[in-house]
């Protein structure tokens, strides 16, 4: 019998691995990864600088430099975030300097590099506007659709192109039309100024309407504090941002579910495993029924080997057997 158990039980162990665990096992594996994936956060981030001359006396310490490069590794050291950012530097016109590229393969050589060479506070003018619109460019045809997208527009003024019609019309292309494409495109954009002759009426109407905000950075710390202001903000998920994109209402507002959905098991997968079930579902109730009835046999026949060997007790013949009577 204990060898029949021996067998028995390490079949039973098979029989429910292959045929009852196994032919759920890739759903469970598939709905472990997806949890896994679901919790890193997608970023695109475009970095929109100013370049002008009158930044080399706002930020002599090119101070500029060293929040981008910090604000890349940050992003870079975070686990939850899966990051991707871009640079654009702007004076007249503005120009792509670092296509969208992964922080974890950006090398921080090379980044200081590209922006030791490319901004040096040497430009003529201040065409803001046209380097919003080159970032929204960007994130429109190379930005993943599954990304928190977003620019940052680091500068010291107002717009200034030389020409005070075109000004005017081009303050009223960014905050109009360019704040609408961003608006439309869940696209954020948050606006950094290093000094108090900035627009900030321009600034505040755009981070308004883009979902944003706007930060003055007169002193270092200020400029420290907006970086990690803005990287708290875009690193979080689509689904918990829904409490700033709500409007004054006196109707409650019902946000969708976070919780983590049951694993999906197609209904293919569900009838493969329904019919094994069905098929094989008597074995382990038979494997049972049968070891019992053996185990019993076998107590039986214990108990008669035992009975056989008790043997009877016998009284020789011829001597009188003795008799007990009662007075």
């Amino acid at each position: 019998m204990a060898v029949l158990l021996r067998v028995t039980i390490p079949l039973l162990h098979l029989f429910v691995l292959t045929q009852v665990i196994q032919p759920f096992a890739p759903q469970w594996a598939d709905a472990a990864q997806a949890s896994v994936e679901a919790q890193v956060v997608v970023v695109d981030v475009i970095f929109v600088l100013d370049n002008s001359g009158s930044m080399r006396s706002n930020d002599p310490q090119f101070l500029t430099r060293k929040a981008v490069k910090d604000f890349v590794k940050a992003i870079s050291d975070a686990l939850s975030i899966d990051g991707r950012v871009g640079i654009i530097v702007f004076d007249g016109s503005a120009r792509l300097v670092q296509a969208l590229t992964n922080t974890h393969v950006a090398h921080a050589a090379d980044l200081a590099a590209i922006l030791q060479s490319t901004l040096d506070f040497s430009g003529q003018r201040t065409n803001s506007p046209s380097g919003i619109e080159r970032a929204l460019y960007e994130l429109r045809n190379s930005g993943r659709a599954d990304a928190q997208q977003a620019i940052i527009l680091v500068t010291d003024g107002d717009i200034d192109t030389g020409n005070s019609a075109d000004d005017t019309e081009t303050s009223r292309w960014l905050r109009e039309d360019l704040a609408e494409e961003s608006r439309a495109g869940d696209i954020r954009i948050f606006g950094i100024a290093f000094t108090e002759a900035a627009d900030y009426q321009l600034m505040q109407a755009l981070a308004l309407k883009a979902n944003a905000n706007y930060y003055r950075a007169i002193q270092a710390s200020d400029l420290d504090s907006a970086i990690t202001d803005v990287l708290a903000q875009i690193s979080t998920s689509k689904q918990s941002t829904i409490a700033d994109l709500r409007v004054a209402s006196d109707a409650p507002v019902i946000e969708p579910s976070t919780a983590t959905p049951l694993p999906h098991v197609s209904s293919e997968s569900a009838q493969t495993g329904s019919s094994r079930l069905e098929r094989y579902g008597w074995l382990p109730v038979a494997v049972f029924l049968v070891a019992g009835s053996l185990l019993c046999r076998r107590r039986r026949g214990l108990a008669s080997e035992k009975l056989a060997d008790i043997r009877p007790l016998s009284i020789p013949c011829g001597l009188p057997q003795r008799r007990n009577y009662s007075i």
